[in-house]
């Protein structure tokens, strides 16, 4: 059986009727409608999907022929409905698709056929049953309302081009989608489509993908160390910086110690210009904050996934930049223990100052700013126990100074000053205060 198909004459006549009534009244059909009817008056030829999705849009548009305006004579002629219906080719149409659509069906001779067989002229496999209904419910809203835009409102489709798209490793890209009608053009998303792009609607055939959940692997290994059998304590707490909002909300800060962070590749002057550690550790309950917070294993999976620029800093202070993920030198990563961060500091003051205290041990702390997505934590009956579930990242620090509060997993923490006696478990007034609000809120 041939991949592609040519429409008819009939087909052609209704399409190029279709487009004058649009040119003439100004409605009925869609930006796809537009485009399909001027490949057929083009006689362009149609894969086997494409004739399918004719089909489906006409058994779904049927009853428009017995509204009001569809046939001549009728007043409101030619409605909006027989616009539509004559820009997919019509009557003819219709008789065509389903003519075609049920030979592809009969040559469909073993389910092993099935499973090789292309979806369309252009590699397309076959969907599950899932994808196809995904896909058949979102033709029906384009019909209905038009195009998406490659934007992120109430219309967009969330797309991000070929150097942001985190996926592109495990074959999540454009060209491999359904949608995708090249050369870069997609059925429901207006705009100039990059075949290695991805957005918010993608249908790619599970033979397409890797079927592995990208988490940066190559981050992962190359800095991988040998296995921890004994972790060490983890000091985890709520971080007193000025109050930040982004995008309307708060931002939180919280700081973990554990064990130290490792300099590396020092030059001829003992600049060390990498270093890895821990930005965030799951399951590790945190100080009284005034409630006890956790972090679940790959809370950062989305937000590191989003291509969302990350940078680094010396105490969240942003006039102090570090590193960022735009150019490579921030990487950052989820493994089994926690939010690990791999950076090459810059040969600038604040870096080779960093240098220093890291190779002395005096630096041994790093903080994160968050914010959580709706739904993306929960909260015990009282109030008092915090699970993030998802984390929307913002920045990284290094922590130069003390967290704000005391240690309860088994880290001492002392001053100079304390070196004889056990410091006070006391926190912050103004930062307690904040903290408890927010619990009272959410119970």
């Amino acid at each position: 059986m041939p991949d592609a198909f040519p429409p008819n004459d009939g087909m052609v006549t209704e399409a190029a009727r279709g487009l004058a009534w649009r040119t003439e009244y100004g409605r009925g059909g869609t930006a796809i409608g537009i485009a399909r009817a001027r490949d057929i008056v083009n006689r362009k030829d149609l894969p086997v999907a494409t004739w399918r999705r004719i089909k489906a849009y006409f058994d779904r548009h049927e009853v428009d022929k017995r509204a009001e305006g569809f046939s001549p004579g009728e007043d409101g002629y030619p409605s909006n409905g027989r616009i539509a219906w004559a820009l997919w080719g019509g009557d003819a149409g219709y008789s065509r698709a389903q003519s075609i659509v049920e030979t592809a069906n009969e040559t469909k001779a073993s389910a092993m056929e099935q499973q090789n067989e292309t979806r369309n002229g252009e590699g397309m496999y076959p969907l599950t049953p899932r994808q196809q209904k995904q896909y058949e419910d979102l033709e029906a809203v384009t019909e209905l309302f038009g195009q998406f835009n490659t934007g992120i409102g109430e219309a967009g489709a969330h797309y991000v081009d070929a150097a942001a798209n985190p996926f592109a490793s495990e074959g999540l890209v454009c060209s491999n989608c359904s949608f995708y009608e090249g050369p870069r053009a997609c059925e429901i998303v207006a705009g100039d489509i990059d075949p290695s792009a991805i957005c918010k609607f993608w249908i790619i055939p599970e033979s397409l993908t890797s079927g592995v959940v990208p988490v940066d692997v190559e981050t992962v290994e190359d800095m991988s160390e040998e296995p921890v059998t004994e972790p060490e304590p983890v000091r985890y707490a709520a971080y007193p910086v000025e109050a930040r909002r982004i995008a309307g909300r708060d931002v939180e800060f919280r700081t973990v110690e554990v064990g130290t962070l490792e300099a590396s590749d020092e030059d001829a002057e003992g600049f060390a210009r990498s270093f890895t550690g821990y930005a965030a550790v799951f399951n590790s309950p945190s100080e009284p904050l005034p409630f006890i917070e956790t972090i679940a294993p790959g809370a950062f999976k989305r937000s590191l996934n989003s291509g969302k620029e990350i940078r680094a800093y010396v105490n969240h202070n942003s006039d102090m930049p570090l590193a960022t993920t735009k150019n490579g030198s921030l990487q950052l990563a989820e493994d089994e223990r926690g939010l690990r961060v791999n950076m090459t500091l810059p040969d600038t003051t604040a870096g080779r100052d960093l240098s220093v205290l890291l190779r002395e041990g005096v630096v041994h702390s790093m903080s994160f700013g968050f914010t959580v997505p709706k739904s993306g934590d929960s909260w015990s009956a009282d109030g008092s126990a915090r699970t993030l579930r998802e984390i929307r990242l913002h920045e990284v620090s290094v922590v130069s100074g003390q967290p704000a509060y005391a240690a309860t997993t088994g880290a001492t923490v002392r001053t100079a000053d304390d070196a004889t006696d056990t410091p006070e478990p006391g926190r912050s007034v103004d930062i307690a205060r904040r903290y408890l609000e927010l619990a009272r809120k959410r119970k």
